[in-house]
This record gives C-alpha cells, sequence and structure tokens, in this order.
C-alpha cells in the first residue's frame, strides 16, 4: 500500500512497529504507527477513525504529508487493527510481552503474524486507490477474484450459497456477519444471528437469497468522501474519547436495515429501546445528507472475494494451532500456503512422513508424523500432529500439541492437546501451560493448573516490564 497505518495498545508497541516496519517498507511508501490510547477501547468504529485522526498528525509531523490529502490524490491506504490484549490468543502473547502481533508463524524468517498480513493484503493495493481499506493484525485473505469497490462503504465477504441448519451450526456461522441483499436489491449488514432468527428474515421477506449470502470478513473499505463524512459526524465522540462504537451495530446496520428490523436484531442483544431508536434515527439522518451530497455512488456494498478465496484467521489458540498445520496439507490451499510463507516441503534423513513441514530444524534423530516444526533444535522427537516453533529441547514428545518458544534442558514430554509457551517479564522464565479447546478470554482471571500465575497477571508484569 502506498500508505500503511498500524493501530497498536501502547507507547512501547508503537516504537517498536514504527522501527520495524520501517525498516522493510517499499520506497516511496509510508508507515505510520500510532497507539490507542482511549480508556476501555474505542471499538472498531471509532477506533478506525481516531487511528486516521492520529496517523493523519503523526504523518504530517513525521514525514510532512497530509494522509488525507494523499487519499484525494488516489493514494491507497491500509489500516492494519493490532490493538487489544490478545486474550484469545494467551498464552502465545504473553510470550511476546503482550505484543500479539509479534506472534512468530512457521516460515524461514519466523514472519510476525502482522508482516504476513501485511505482505499479503499488497496484493489488493492496485485495487484500493483512494480508498481506506481496514484490515485485522491477524487475519489473512487470499482472494480468487480482486474487484475495485464500487460504493462508498464496501465490506470483504466470502458469497456462498444459502446455508442448511446443519450447515450453520457446524460452520458456527452465528459468529459471523451475514451481507445479504433485501427485496430491492440493496445490500444489508446482519450480524451474528442465530438460524431461526435468519430463518424468519428470509420467510418474512426482509432478506433475499437470490444473490447468495456473503459471509463477512469483517474487513472493510471507506472512500475518501465517507471516511471525512464519518470523523465530521463522530467528531465530538473523538475528542470525549468517552464511549466505544463498533461498525457493524453502530453504522452498517441502521444504515441498512429498516427501522423495524434493526430494532428487533438490537433488542435480542440487549440494546434499550431509547438507545436503539437514537443511534438508528442519527445514521438514517447521516445517510441522507451523504447520499444526497453523492448521489453518483452506492452507499453500501459487500466486496466478494471469491468462494475460493483463503481465509486464514490467528486471532485465538484453536485457529492458530489448526492453520499452522495447514501448512503441510496436500491440497490446493496447503500449496497456496506454502507459497505465501516461501516453504518447500523437502525430505530429511530423520523418520518423517509426506505430511510433515521441517524449516530451520537441527533435530538428530526422531519420528515426525502430520506436524510443522520451524526453528527447532533437539537431538530426538517424537511428535504428531503438532506444532513447535521456535524452541529447543533434549527430546520432544508430544502429540495434537503447541509449543511455542520453550527452552527446556532436559527433555519434554506433553500430554495429548497440550499448548506450552515461555515468558521472560523481567528477565526471569515462567513456562504457561494451556489446552486446545480453552478460551484465553474465559481464563483470563484464572490461574490454570501447572501455571504459577493467570494471564492477566502474566499481562500486567509485561506491561510493567
Amino acid at each position: 500500500m502506498d500508505v500503511s497505518i498500524v493501530s497498536t495498545s501502547s507507547r512501547t508497541q508503537e516504537a517498536f512497529w514504527q522501527e520495524r516496519m520501517s525498516r522493510v517498507s517499499k520506497p516511496g511508501s509510508y508507515v505510520i504507527v500510532i497507539h490507542e490510547d482511549w480508556p476501555g477501547g474505542a471499538g472498531n468504529a471509532l477506533g478506525t477513525l481516531y487511528a486516521y485522526q492520529n496517523a493523519r498528525q503523526k504523518g504530517i509531523d513525521l514525514f510532512g504529508f497530509d494522509l488525507l490529502a494523499e487519499q484525494q490524490k488516489g493514494a491507497s491506504v491500509a489500516m492494519y487493527h493490532t490493538a487489544g490484549k490478545g486474550t484469545r490468543l494467551f498464552p502465545l502473547t504473553g510470550s511476546e510481552a503482550n505484543n500479539k502481533s509479534a506472534v512468530k508463524l512457521p516460515s524461514p524468517t519466523l514472519k510476525t503474524l502482522l508482516e504476513a498480513v501485511i505482505e499479503q493484503s499488497a496484493s489488493f493495493a492496485p485495487h484500493r486507490k483512494g480508498y481506506l481499506s481496514v484490515y485485522w493484525g491477524d487475519q489473512i485473505f487470499v482472494p480468487s477474484i480482486f474487484k475495485r469497490p464500487r460504493s462508498h462503504i464496501s465490506v470483504m465477504a466470502k458469497v456462498t450459497s444459502p446455508f442448511s441448519e446443519s450447515q450453520w451450526n457446524s460452520e458456527g456461522i452465528e459468529h459471523y456477519g451475514l451481507l445479504v441483499a433485501d427485496a430491492s436489491g440493496r445490500m444489508q449488514q446482519l450480524d451474528k444471528l442465530d438460524f431461526s432468527t435468519w430463518q424468519q428474515l428470509v420467510s418474512s421477506g426482509k432478506v433475499t437469497v437470490e444473490q447468495g449470502v456473503g459471509l463477512s470478513l469483517g474487513s472493510f473499505c471507506l472512500s475518501t468522501a465517507i471516511t471525512v463524512a464519518l470523523l465530521e459526524e463522530f467528531e465530538d465522540e473523538l475528542i470525549k474519547k468517552s464511549c466505544a462504537m463498533d461498525v457493524e451495530p453502530h453504522i452498517w446496520m441502521p444504515t441498512t436495515l429498516d427501522r423495524e428490523t434493526y430494532s428487533s436484531l438490537m433488542r435480542k442483544k440487549g440494546w434499550a429501546l431509547d438507545d436503539v431508536e437514537r443511534q438508528y434515527s442519527r445514521m438514517q439522518a447521516f445517510k441522507k445528507r451523504f447520499v444526497a451530497a453523492y448521489p453518483e455512488e452506492m452507499f453500501f456494498d459487500r466486496l466478494d472475494l471469491g468462494n475460493d478465496c483463503y481465509w486464514w484467521d490467528y486471532g485465538n489458540i484453536d485457529c492458530f494451532y489448526r492453520n499452522c498445520l495447514k501448512l503441510n496439507a496436500n491440497t490446493p490451499e496447503g500449496q497456496c500456503m506454502r507459497a505465501h510463507f516461501h516453504v518447500e516441503k523437502t525430505h530429511f534423513h530423520l523418520n518423517v512422513d509426506d505430511s510433515s513441514i521441517l524449516i530451520n530444524c537441527d533435530i538428530k534423530s526422531g519420528r515426525i508424523r502430520n506436524s510443522v516444526l520451524a526453528n527447532v533444535v533437539a537431538t530426538n522427537v517424537d511428535i504428531e500432529d503438532s506444532v513447535i516453533i521456535n524452541s529447543r529441547a533434549s527430546s520432544f514428545s508430544a502429540r495434537d500439541s503447541l509449543i511455542y518458544q520453550v527452552s527446556e534442558e532436559g527433555d519434554l514430554s506433553l500430554d495429548s492437546r497440550t499448548i506450552c509457551t515461555e515468558a521472560s517479564p523481567k528477565g526471569d522464565v515462567i513456562r504457561m501451560y494451556s489446552q486446545l479447546g480453552r478460551d484465553g478470554k474465559k481464563d483470563w482471571a484464572i490461574c490454570l493448573p501447572s501455571n504459577p500465575l493467570s494471564y492477566e497477571e502474566l499481562h500486567r508484569m509485561n506491561q510493567e516490564f
């Protein structure tokens, strides 16, 4: 991208990423890193606008150019959200001193999450001139088709045929937003529905599925005009920094749904009726003013990345583990991932099957099955269905496990489905354990068995360091 904005959680992370990304940015492009100092968090709507506002000022101070003016001239601008505690990726986040986007992926250079996201999103740059593209720092999209946005607000989506109830449940569709057309063909945003509510909307004619169902990827594009308009609309909130707003419930839904549908969905989410009515009326008035000023383009649409696009989410432990293991798959997706991370399947003198990947490893002997190992040093290993990154031991024994940045002088043998990592706040090595299937966010204040402290305590110690 011509300009890359990175939104982080602290001044320390801001300095870290500003220095690191400036070293690898292409000539003629700019990287501006800021930190979100919003009490309690701004939400992804106000957080995006606040980051843009701060990046614009830092661009003037650091490089002597105006971000908004550059976008108006046709620059491609990308924003990468990395702010937050990274609770769902703990204990790996704790191993990186609370810097979630610095978590390493299996690759020859141990590429960080953020670097991998920025590298892949560069493929969108030619199609995003004059737009602000917003991405999350733990998700990688590999589109099967490239399209230029045709509306002021474009939400990236994977368009598929309608879901059956079994698909809905097995694929966890209730955790994602949906982009579907109404009876007149205008695109609408629905956010995190149960299957029963979805059926009611379809049967009542509130939404149609003739144009397919868009599974929202969360990322979105904003034209220069809508960027300016949103900054002006929420100027008071950006000054006071006293509330949080997210794009789906606070902007996309009240500008694309009818009042009755919006009210019904938001009441089910626990919103008070007065709050629902206030937000709907405000955003409808905003949309009316904007459309009157810019009648030549659509206001809102989905941006289809293709039904065959790949979406690699590393935002929680289970997704991280599963997507790392995709690197060794004998499938088109596995081939695509190996190309993205510059990894080749090679045969070693060890007892290694064809479904394993070893990257920069020094292992003397052992047995490895369906596993991915990067920067691993060991005399002997017995590994199956596991991921080991940047670790060393006399020997490793693991099944269905994830080992990350562990240094053990002796043997490390883990029970099945174990997560093992180490953190070093204040220079003291602390080993942390968890299990696949657990949620770091739910476990935040709990001291799990075998751990000396909770994730919350480790997070606090890393902050002090």
